[in-house]
């Protein structure tokens, strides 16, 4: 199947009950993707141009589909790396998912997608960055063969995450973001271990420690943490016999202190791996056992070089879903205060709030509410809607309405005495369940 869905467009028909999607063949569009038709447009770009030049942008369907896109950039929820979870996406409801977080300087963001069904299930995968003031940018984008995506924090920013399917095309994914360091650790083998971190008091309090220091046995290798040149090869009263190093394309430098001795000139260009130096305790740590003093220098000065080089690789713990839930209703258990968006007010909903699940992580659970609104939530907060909460006798005739909203279609008309099982809340209206059908009936019809 092409990324396209075999080229296929839909024909959208609706009444007040029912509605009927009809796939035909788009006439004069062919499956290309290369640059020769549309540029440099990402998938997503290019699947929404072929939606609006084939005219499904103004059917219900498709506006809904730009408009799921459009709010996961506008209201995207707010999650903390690392970060695993494992969601699904239904044919006949189009959405997209927004997720938030930070990136600190130095770190680098391993970004993993796997799907199933594996193909013919095309999603979308686009990092955004968010700016104070203005709308996000893009990044960077999953090709049409690619299942994951790398990037580097340049500095402590805001990043968005985008995710989602085409039209009419249903399916499960895990998605995996995992955060280790842009630069390899400067010191060769499993022995070196960092002993003192930035900040750290120096001279009885008189500054503050501007760096790591890396302890290793004497003359271990000091190595490159990255491609570049060798800007400076000079010994100093603090730091002894150091090198600086300037890796390509950056605007830090790598600073290497206390070396034993130095294997490297002024104008070098260096590999990342190749040896700098030996480590040493020259300078004035000469008391001291041999370490590595490693620091990172900006035109603003020092920064803390941790989050370049730290070896731990953090990942979310792994995520155990069974898919049948996707296809139920959640429900909260107590009153809970949630916030469906960043820098949203915080709302409080209700107990036995009823909510759909988007996706799980390890402890959390991603939640659409009945009216859109989006949230993360402790998996401790909701249950199954799968036991009644009551039930109860109807002392009106009344609709099963398809959503809690009194202009909403109404499903069939319900008489009055019926007995029906009530699954959840959501504002005046009751989730009630009738001879195994779901809908929302008004509460009033039993109070």
């Amino acid at each position: 199947m092409s990324w396209l869905g075999v080229c296929t467009g839909m024909v959208y028909y609706s009444n007040m009950k029912t509605y009927l999607l009809g796939l035909l063949l788009l006439v004069g569009y062919s499956c290309k993707t290369g640059p020769g038709l549309f540029g440099k447009k990402t998938l997503h770009e290019q699947y929404g141009q072929k939606l609006t030049d084939a005219g499904l942008k103004e059917t219900t369907l498709g506006a809904r589909w730009f408009a799921a896109a459009q709010k996961a950039l506008d209201q995207p929820v707010t999650i903390s790396l690392p970060y695993k979870e494992t969601g699904y996406f239904a044919a006949d409801a189009p959405l997209a998912a927004g997720l938030r977080f930070t990136a600190k300087r130095g770190q680098k963001l391993n970004i993993a997608i796997q799907k199933n069904p594996a193909s013919g299930f095309i999603l979308f995968l686009e990092l955004w960055r968010i700016h104070a003031g203005s709308g996000p940018t893009l990044v960077q984008a999953l090709d049409s063969a690619g299942t994951d995506l790398s990037f580097s924090a340049e500095d402590d920013e805001t990043l968005l995450l985008r995710l989602q399917p085409q039209l009419l095309q249903s399916g499960d994914y895990t998605l995996d973001i995992s955060v280790g360091p842009s630069l390899q650790f400067p010191v060769a083998g499993q022995q070196a271990k960092i002993g003192s971190f930035w900040g750290d008091s120096r001279d009885e309090g008189g500054r503050r420690h501007e760096g790591i220091d890396i302890f290793a046995p004497k003359r271990t290798p000091a190595i490159a943490s990255a491609t570049g040149v060798i800007t400076s090869v000079t010994e100093n009263k603090l730091g002894g016999r150091v090198v600086f190093l300037r890796p390509s394309g950056k605007n830090y430098s790598l600073y290497y202190a206390h070396l034993d001795e130095q294997l490297v000139q002024s104008g070098q260009r260096i590999n990342t791996g190749d040896t700098v130096g030996l480590v040493g305790n020259t300078g004035n740590a000469r008391t001291t056992p041999s370490h590595l003093h490693f620091g990172i220098y900006t035109s603003d000065g020092a920064i803390d070089p941790l989050a370049f080089v730290d070896r731990e690789i953090k990942k979310a713990a792994d995520v155990k879903v069974n898919p049948e839930i996707f296809q139920e209703y959640l429900r909260l258990v107590k009153p809970t205060t949630v916030v469906e968006a960043a820098g949203a007010q915080a709302n409080l909903l209700a107990f036995g709030t009823a909510m759909k699940p988007l996706a799980f992580s390890s402890q959390q659970v991603r939640i659409q509410l009945p009216d859109g609104r989006e949230s993360i939530l402790d998996k401790g907060l909701v249950q199954a809607g799968t036991i009644p909460l009551k039930r109860v006798k109807l002392n009106a005739a009344t609709f099963f309405y398809e959503s809690p909203v009194a202009t909403a279609p109404k499903k069939q008309e319900v008489p009055a005495f019926t007995m029906v099982d009530i699954i959840g809340y959501f504002n005046e209206f009751g989730l009630v369940q009738l001879r195994g059908q779901l809908g929302w009936i008004l509460q009033t019809a039993w109070k």
